[in-house]
C-alpha cells in the first residue's frame, strides 16, 4: 500500500472536489476533514468517501456549490 503525506493528499483531494464544481475554499475544507478523519483512525469517514461524494455530484444528488452549513456540533 503506498503512503501519501497528508498535505499532499489534502491538495489532491481538494483538486478533485474543485474539479466537480466545489468552490476552492469548500473543496479544501472537505479534503482536510476527510484526511483528518483517516489520521484519527476513522477510516470509514475519511478519504474512502471521496468516490461516493463525486458520484453523488455526477448523479445530481449533491450540489457542490451549495453553501456548507453546520447543523449540529457534538
Amino acid at each position: 500500500m503506498p503512503t501519501v503525506p497528508p498535505d499532499e493528499l489534502r491538495r489532491y483531494l481538494g483538486r478533485i472536489f474543485e474539479a466537480v464544481g466545489a468552490p476552492l475554499d469548500d473543496a479544501r475544507e472537505v479534503a482536510a476533514h476527510l484526511v483528518e478523519a483517516n489520521l484519527k483512525g476513522h477510516d470509514s469517514h475519511g478519504v474512502i468517501r471521496t468516490a461516493p461524494y463525486v458520484l453523488s455530484v455526477q448523479e445530481a444528488r449533491v450540489r457542490p456549490a451549495a453553501p456548507i452549513e453546520v447543523e449540529r456540533e457534538t
